[in-house]
């Protein structure tokens, strides 16, 4: 069975320590591009690029930008904070979400496809997940919330 896919990508202009890092140029191309075009290396069709830059400044369609309001784009915006209103906002409930920090720029796209592949035989999705090497931050969507859970906790 095959699940909707999703890709978000968090972009926010205020920086403060690299001015508009989201934007640098690595390799010929500015690192949210780069994130737009490994998406859809991937496959991947449902890609936003969560920001309050204008298309014209990343160089992208207006297809990619759903604009981040200013709350969403502060200094102190969570990142649980913006994905919870980027899945309220666009009314999501059971699909797949894949998160690209435009700030990790070199990614495998068979390492993601195959991760997308082993999440196709699951006929109901119940865990949304961020995964770092550290595994620190899991969540869970359950009785219609979205809680924080720890990989190594009793459930």
């Amino acid at each position: 069975m095959g699940h909707d896919i999703v890709t978000l990508i968090p972009a926010r202009r205020g920086s403060t320590r690299i001015r508009d890092k989201n934007i640098q140029v690595v390799g010929q191309r500015n690192l949210i591009c780069r994130a737009v075009d490994f998406s859809l290396e991937c496959g991947l069709k449902d890609i936003y690029v969560y920001t309050d830059y204008e298309a014209s400044e990343i160089g992208i369609g207006e297809e990619f930008v759903l604009k981040r309001d200013s709350l969403d784009s502060s200094v102190f915006s969570a990142a649980d904070e913006y994905i919870y209103n980027f899945i309220t906002r666009l009314h999501l409930s059971n699909q797949i979400i894949v998160l690209l920090q435009p700030t990790s720029p070199f990614r495998e796209t068979n390492l993601l496809k195959s991760t997308l592949k082993s999440l196709d035989h699951i006929d109901s999705l119940g865990l949304y997940a961020t995964m770092t090497l550290s595994y620190d931050s899991m969540w869970e969507y359950k009785n219609e919330h979205m809680c924080s859970v720890r990989p190594n906790e009793k459930r």
